[in-house]
């Protein structure tokens, strides 16, 4: 009997690689000459289907993901950041998922203007051992820090990215930032 088991979740998994695969397969050959919002918008029904069949499949997880990026790509935060917030469930217990998806939900959030669950998401990725995009949550905070009129508070998150990050890819800007 646990033999059939495995046999019947592995098969189920795989049915969800493939359908996530094919929702890709659609996804990237309707890219050519198209702006982000017409590429969701393409895509829409189709992501949603595949989350309603296999939203809770190994495949479903990383489709929710994809399609969050997707979505906060064209435009449409409302949903990238429910996506997100119900991927953070999704990955509980895998740090190196939560990073990535609360520097996403922290972009998403600065991009509604919502400042403080922008600082909330990005300080959680950034607070984490091994983040793997820690300087892009502190680059964003910097940011954020900046538009607020915080000059100070910027300036140590600059200060940051350089100590804790020299090889990182913002390492010119945060130069230019911090010498004035």
């Amino acid at each position: 009997l646990f033999a059939l088991t495995r046999f019947m979740s592995a098969r189920a998994d795989n049915r969800s690689f493939t359908a996530l695969n094919q929702v890709m397969a659609k996804y990237e050959a309707g890219k050519a000459g198209k702006s982000d919002v017409d590429r969701l918008n393409a895509i829409k029904t189709d992501f949603n289907d595949f989350l309603n069949q296999f939203g809770k499949k190994g495949a479903g997880r990383i489709g929710r993901m994809i399609f969050a990026g997707i979505s906060q790509e064209g435009g449409d935060l409302d949903t990238a950041a429910n996506l997100y917030t119900q991927a953070l469930k999704d990955f509980e217990g895998n740090p190196f998922y939560l990073n990535l998806i609360r520097t996403s939900l922290g972009q998403v959030y600065a991009a509604k203007n919502d400042a403080a669950q922008s600082a909330a998401q990005l300080e959680a990725a950034v607070s984490k051992t091994a983040s793997p995009l820690a300087d892009t949550a502190l680059f964003d905070l910097a940011l954020q820090a900046e538009a607020e009129g915080q000059k100070e508070k910027a300036l140590s998150y600059f200060k940051r990215i350089s100590e804790e990050f020299p090889d990182s890819m913002f390492k010119e800007i945060v130069k230019e930032r911090i010498t004035g």
